[in-house]
């Protein structure tokens, strides 16, 4: 789907082998995970984990199926990618951004207590365009002290 696509460098997939051969090699990606609908266990979208084990901190990405979009299931993964990066992995910051014109993405992160960075004028290239991208981040300290 291209509009799901707009916002990544991935191109994507034309065909049922494609998809197929893109999801072998995704399994193979350490951090990437499948988000999958808790009703009927359907792939309905994606997340990557980028560990800094060193810096103790990660950064995210993520993907979801237009046909699931404003219905909750990315803030409910990223909430759930939050509690394992701060009390499983024991971090002290996550971090992700997103491109300017994606605004959905910015209130899911703003949404899980993310808060926002700064702005990267023109700081990437998508697909033939430069693009301003907005940097978000969260400590440890900022999770534990938001609400259950």
């Amino acid at each position: 789907d291209e509009e799901t696509l707009r916002y990544l460098l991935w191109p994507g997939v034309k065909s049922p082998e494609e998809a197929r051969q893109a999801a072998l090699e995704f399994q193979k990606t350490p951090g990437f995970y499948a988000i999958t609908r808790r009703a009927d266990g359907v792939c309905i979208g994606s997340l990557i984990i980028n560990l800094e084990r060193e810096q103790e901190k990660a950064g995210f990405g993520y993907a979801l199926n237009r046909s699931c979009w404003n219905q909750g299931y990315m803030t409910e993964a990223l909430r759930a990618v939050l509690r394992f990066c701060f009390e499983e992995l024991e971090l002290n910051r996550v971090e992700a951004f997103h491109y300017a014109e994606n605004r959905a993405s910015g209130k899911v992160m703003r949404k899980c207590g993310m808060q926002y960075e700064g702005k990267g004028r023109q700081e990437a290239k998508v697909k033939g365009s430069f693009c301003d991208v907005e940097h978000y981040g969260i400590l440890k300290t900022d999770w534990e002290a938001l609400p259950e």
